[in-house]
């Protein structure tokens, strides 16, 4: 883990359970896994967790 750094443009945070939803989302089209993510689409929030 590593200390959280807040910019006026930025905030690098740790990612936590918390963050769940936004993995999901986020990682769960092709689209984005095409460009940003080496694996399967994420198909549901218990895989997020992963």
């Amino acid at each position: 883990m590593f200390k959280e750094l807040e910019t006026k443009r930025l905030i690098l945070k740790n990612i936590g359970y918390d963050d769940v939803d936004f993995m999901y989302k986020e990682f769960s089209t092709d689209l984005v896994n095409t460009y940003l993510y080496d694996a399967e689409p994420v198909s549901s929030i218990d895989e997020a967790k992963l």
